[in-house]
């Protein structure tokens, strides 16, 4: 809900005022499901795919890990508290074998979208830093649109561990969003720049969470203002979630889109 409501129906929108010479395309809420992703892949992907949701997620040993975890739950899954079947994830075997996705950029905001390390880079107090695989991989289904056999994705956006809904919503309202940093991206993509340039806005916001995380530190050592260790905590995973984001694929790419020179 938090992902449809503040971030893709919004990107969405503004795209769509902004870019009126492409066509936008939405599955919100009950529109997200797994045969709706399917018949897009087999009918001619776009351009430009932006996912927004969960990532399905396993414990290290699982057998089951390496070829599911970052699957793609779909509206599908009746909700928190009931099980996750097949039915309502998209992973890599759901790509058909005459899917057309050749030169597509896919962007996948979900846990787990890009790939896994093998340890948890947000490390709980009670229990330290954990050992989430029993290696680094990348997420099989980012794999298969990078190689299908019929053509594969130029390139595929995506988290490396955990994402948080702060990335879009803000840090309880004491963080601006991080939504301006999507829609430059994506701004960037849409004109034409490689997919790399355009990422530059993520790493840039990482660079600045990191900053002001220093900066709150050395306050709090000096006796701080009174905002205490939430502010720290939440500056802390905002910057960790910002460094995660990863593309997998060649960063020189551009968005395979016919360019229609205006007449004279």
């Amino acid at each position: 809900m938090l992902s449809a409501e503040h971030l893709a129906a919004p990107l969405a929108a503004g795209m769509a005022r902004e870019r009126q010479d492409w066509t936008i395309q939405t599955a919100l809420a009950g529109g997200a499901t797994k045969s709706r992703l399917g018949e897009l892949l087999a009918t001619g992907g776009p351009a430009l795919l932006f996912t927004a949701g969960h990532g399905l997620c396993f414990h290290a040993g699982d057998s089951r890990q390496q070829a599911l975890q970052g699957s793609l739950i779909c509206q599908d899954w009746p909700g928190p508290g009931r099980p996750i079947a097949a039915d309502h994830y998209f992973a890599a075997d759901d790509v058909a074998e005459n899917a057309r996705i050749a030169g597509i950029i896919a962007f996948h905001f979900s846990c787990f979208g890009a790939g896994t390390p093998r340890v948890d880079g947000f490390p709980e107090p009670l229990f330290g830093q954990r050992q989430i695989a029993p290696r680094a991989f990348l997420s099989r289904l980012s794999k298969r649109l990078l190689a299908h056999p019929r053509g594969g994705a130029l390139a595929v956006v995506g988290h490396v561990d955990r994402a948080w809904s702060w990335s879009f919503s803000g840090l309880s309202g004491k963080w601006p969003t991080m939504r301006p940093v999507f829609e430059n991206a994506l701004r960037r993509l849409t004109n034409g720049y490689p997919v790399g340039y355009a990422m530059e806005f993520f790493n840039s916001c990482f660079a600045e969470l990191a900053a002001t995380l220093d900066e709150e530190i050395d306050r709090s050592a000096g006796g701080g203002d009174g905002r205490g260790d939430e502010r720290l905590a939440q500056l802390w995973t905002g910057r960790n979630d910002a460094r995660n984001y990863a593309v997998l694929g060649d960063p020189a790419v551009r968005l395979a889109v016919e360019q229609v020179e205006a007449p004279q």
